[in-house]
């Protein structure tokens, strides 16, 4: 009998479309019978981006730090709308916005303390359907016109990103890197808003 570890790699994409495409028919489904929106959200997750906080000193906890970029993922609710997603992707955001003096107060060690900054919608295949930055979703979409340019855009900030990572520039090429995701992010969700049913 086959393990889940046999599986290729082909294997698991194959798997997970599968899946993506029975959590697409039931939310169809679900909108035929209750007059919903739901399948532009069927398995849709809640992205959270930030920064981990480490203490420098195995020795020393708490006198010194470094970050590293961190994920946290959440499940979005099931059969829901984008519009109901936001309010439970705010409500994880709130949960993990706790200030760095306080969690000092607290634990007194940077160790494992997580700094939210963003918040991303994806929807079922990673597509990001929506994006939480500053306190707010975002204002209008890149218009369809514009697409190719903001595409050449990403390909040229990561471009100057490789260059500035190839002279030991990290924290530059760093910052041009998240440059590109965010715009490639936005482009996303823009192509989201054009190609699925209005949210």
């Amino acid at each position: 009998m086959h393990k889940r570890n046999d599986l290729t790699m082909c294997d698991r994409r194959f798997l997970s479309e599968q899946r993506q495409s029975v959590r697409v028919s039931m939310a169809s489904l679900f909108d035929e019978m209750f007059g919903k929106n739901t399948r532009l959200t069927a398995g849709a997750r809640i992205v959270i981006h930030g920064k981990n906080y480490m203490d420098m000193y195995d020795h020393a906890a708490g006198f010194a730090f470094f970050t590293q970029d961190s994920d946290r993922t959440v499940e979005a609710m099931p059969y829901t709308t984008l519009s109901a997603i936001r309010v439970q992707a705010e409500g994880v955001f709130q949960s993990l916005s706790r200030p760095l003096s306080e969690a000092l107060e607290a634990d007194t060690v940077y160790e494992g303390f997580f700094s939210p900054n963003t918040v991303r919608i994806i929807d079922g295949r990673g597509r990001t359907l929506d994006i939480y930055e500053r306190g707010k979703w975002l204002d209008g979409h890149i218009g369809a016109q514009q697409w190719d340019d903001t595409r050449r855009s990403v390909q040229e900030l990561r471009t100057l990103a490789s260059r500035e990572r190839c002279w030991d520039n990290f924290s530059t090429a760093q910052a041009l890197e998240d440059q590109a995701s965010r715009l490639e992010w936005k482009l996303e969700a823009a192509r989201s808003a054009v190609e699925n049913i209005p949210f």
